[in-house]
């Protein structure tokens, strides 16, 4: 967290939403998320987790998370809130798998910027 808080650009900002929400401070990740901007990432994600959604049963809390061909972040912090209050949300394990994915392609992101 700390170190995410100190990288002011869009990428950082990307990490320190990440790091609230897995915190729990889900307004503050909200608040991050908007500091992102328009990321190279977020189009590429959105793909990639479309795919993965694709799989699934109609569900509308993940259709908000690629919608506009880009990923929502706010969205994903809403949807990881839903099941964090209940524990027995059929949609935990898709929602690991959808932060497995988000992180992965951030950190595809992230080490193409420090090779520049």
């Amino acid at each position: 967290h700390e170190l995410s808080q100190k990288i002011e650009t869009p990428t950082g900002s990307f990490w320190h939403a990440i790091m609230h929400r897995r915190e729990g401070d889900f307004s503050n990740a909200k608040y991050w998320f908007r500091r992102v901007g328009s990321h190279d990432t977020l189009p590429a994600l959105a793909a990639r987790v479309d795919t993965l959604i694709q799989q699934l049963p109609a569900d509308k809390s993940l259709f908000k998370l690629t919608s506009g061909g880009t990923w929502n972040g706010s969205a994903f912090v809403d949807l990881v809130e839903a099941v964090h209050r209940d524990a027995n949300d059929a949609r935990r394990k898709t929602v690991i798998e959808l932060q497995r994915l988000e992180w992965r392609t951030l950190f595809e992101a992230t080490l193409r910027e420090a090779s520049l």
